[in-house]
Formats: structure tokens, C-alpha cells, sequence
């Protein structure tokens, strides 16, 4: 298999990943669901270029904005792309990016993890704005809805994609990181 393929196809089967991990999800009352989308944008940086990474994440939220239900509790369309929680999604591929240049650039288990805390600052910050601005919320009930409650599993999650990603780079053959 050419290495463009693998790349191609790598890059298809972790939009596939994103709409399994997004429909892991348990609704919570401030309209935020917690899923496993974080474990599915970490893997994707990962195992995936910079570049690559970011294209999988567009193609994910593509698919979910011409209708196929991938996003969380199998929702689709514009309607959830640019709802309340839509900030969320838009910064998918940005995460995904960001994952990527950390996984490349910096060796060792420190580093990496910063990378990942740094996508995931960047998801909180970008979905809380984009919250704030559309339901017209201050940033305290923002931080209530949208971040305190996650930061703890957001946290093992992060944990999850690194030990899964350990385990599956060898059999998948997708390199060192």
C-alpha cells in the first residue's frame, strides 16, 4: 500500500472513529453532552500528520453538516454545527492539528501530555466564547455548564487516547509518536 493511501485511509477511518465516539453520550443539563469525541480528535493527532489530522476532523464535521447523523445522540446538520454547542465542534480540527505538531515535535510522556492539555484549553475556550455569545450567557454559568463539569473526565480521557494509542501503534503500524 502506498504511503498516500495509508495516510488517506487512516485519515477516513478516524472521521469513522469521531461518529462512533460521538454517539457515547450522556446529555447533562447545560446542553454540553459528555462523549468520547476528545478520545476520537486526540487519536486522530496522534496517529495522524498535522495536516492530515485537521482534513479527517473537517471531513467528520462535514459529514455531520450534509446530514449524516454523527454528531452527538446521532444529531446532523447546520442546525447543531451552529447551535449552542456548535464552538465545541469547530475547534475539533484545530485540536486534532495541535495534537499532531505536539506529537511531532516533542518526545517523551511530559510533553506529549501538555500538547493535549493545550488542545483541550483550546476546546474549552473556543466552545465556552462561542456559548456565551450565542445563548447570551455570562462566563460563570458558561464555566458551569460547559467546563467544570468535564475537566476531570476530560482529563482521563486524555489518559485513555495516550495508553490506547501506546497499544495500537504497533499492530496498525502507524509509527512512533
Amino acid at each position: 500500500m502506498s504511503e498516500k493511501t495509508k495516510k488517506l485511509t487512516t485519515c477516513a477511518l478516524m472521521a469513522a472513529l469521531m461518529a462512533v465516539c460521538s454517539q457515547i453520550a450522556i446529555p447533562l443539563p447545560g446542553g454540553v453532552p459528555l462523549t468520547l469525541s476528545l478520545v476520537g480528535v486526540y487519536l486522530t493527532g496522534i496517529f495522524l500528520e498535522p495536516g492530515w489530522a485537521l482534513a479527517s476532523q473537517c471531513v467528520y464535521l462535514a459529514l455531520g453538516l450534509c446530514g449524516l447523523p454523527v454528531y452527538a445522540g446521532f444529531a446532523s446538520g447546520a442546525g447543531v454545527l451552529f447551535g449552542l454547542t456548535g464552538g465545541f465542534l469547530f475547534i475539533f480540527p484545530v485540536m486534532a492539528w495541535v495534537t499532531s505538531l505536539s506529537c511531532r515535535r516533542f518526545r517523551g510522556i511530559i510533553p506529549l501530555a501538555l500538547g493535549l492539555l493545550l488542545s483541550l484549553l483550546l476546546c474549552y475556550g473556543a466552545g465556552s466564547v462561542w456559548y456565551m455569545a450565542l445563548g447570551k450567557v455570562g462566563l460563570r454559568e458558561t464555566l458551569v455548564s460547559c467546563v467544570l463539569p468535564f475537566v476531570p473526565l476530560d482529563a482521563c480521557k486524555a489518559v485513555f487516547a495516550l495508553a490506547l494509542a501506546q497499544r495500537m501503534k504497533k499492530p496498525l503500524a502507524l509509527g512512533k509518536f
